[in-house]
């Protein structure tokens, strides 16, 4: 297990590794003409594969039909940078447990680990505690983080009812063009995170949660039928914080964007606030 930290546009035309569970159905993605010409082994992943499906190796991992996890399981753990998981228009769906994640960072012989330039793209995520989380804690060390990505990427998504985080995003991570329904928190951005062109619906108190030098844009923000508090919850980290928020859209919120802290840097602008009793606001 790891800790809480823990649609379709082809991301990458090369595959350096297939998974495959049950049948190829329902996969809107056509090949690209021409012979593939994989970076690497290609791994091919029978129907009722063991979970979690741990990837060692860069390269580019296509799925090749939906996978339904057991209680208990993750999905797949990454231990190696530069890799692409293309979901390809197909469906990781958790047994909702609230322990389980998609796709985190693997611990690796009981040190940290960073993971950098980690994409996950063009499929679904139903049902997990995280869908996507940048921080996995050591099972055997309460507390102490074990793995990590950073500078990741996740387009092309579409996350939805997980427990506690749709997508958690590190360090330098980028967001695009994904919809995010009814997660404990939709988004969770990082520091020097970039969120663009997002939609996002629910969740439990907050819509989407940022810690400092972040930038939301593009996106569209809905209450939901769960009642919201917040579009945007900005929380003070370090005692700087600074955020840019611009020309999103919110609707349906108590507070469109709230932060904890009144920060001198914060820059709100250009944004459209539908049915908000506070557009935007900070605590003293």
């Amino acid at each position: 297990m790891h800790g809480v930290w823990k649609s379709g546009i082809a991301c990458a035309a090369v595959v350096g590794a297939v998974l495959v569970s049950g049948l190829a159905m329902g996969g809107p993605i056509v090949p690209p003409a021409g012979p593939v010409k994989p970076t690497g082994p290609v791994l091919i992943i029978p129907q009722g594969l063991s979970l979690p499906f741990t990837i060692n190796q860069p390269g580019v991992y296509r799925l090749m039909g939906d996978i339904n996890a057991g209680s208990g399981s993750d999905a797949i753990l990454v231990r190696a940078s530069d890799v692409t998981i293309d979901l390809n228009g197909f469906c990781l769906r958790a047994t909702p447990d609230g322990v389980s994640d998609a796709v985190s960072p693997g611990l690796i012989n009981g040190q940290l680990r960073e993971y950098r330039n980690v994409t996950v793209c063009n499929g679904t995520l139903v049902g997990w505690r995280a869908g996507i989380t940048p921080l996995t804690q050591d099972a055997q060390n309460p507390g102490t983080t074990a793995g990590v990505f950073l500078e990741m990427r996740a387009e092309d998504l579409v996350v939805r009812d997980c427990t506690s985080v749709g997508i958690g995003l590190g360090l330098g991570a980028t967001l695009e063009r994904c919809r995010l329904i009814d997660n404990g928190v939709n988004v969770v951005g990082s520091d020097q995170s970039v969120i663009r062109d997002c939609i996002l619906v629910g969740g439990n108190q907050q819509s989407m949660t940022l810690t400092t030098n972040a930038t939301v844009t593009g996106c569209v923000f809905s209450g939901g039928d769960s009642g919201t508090t917040f579009g945007v919850l900005g929380q003070t980290i370090g005692g700087s914080g600074r955020n840019l928020i611009t020309d999103n859209v919110f609707r349906g919120f108590a507070t469109g964007v709230f932060f904890t802290a009144s920060n001198p840097g914060q820059l709100v602008y250009r944004n459209v606030f539908f049915d908000c009793t506070t557009p935007v606001s900070a605590a003293s």
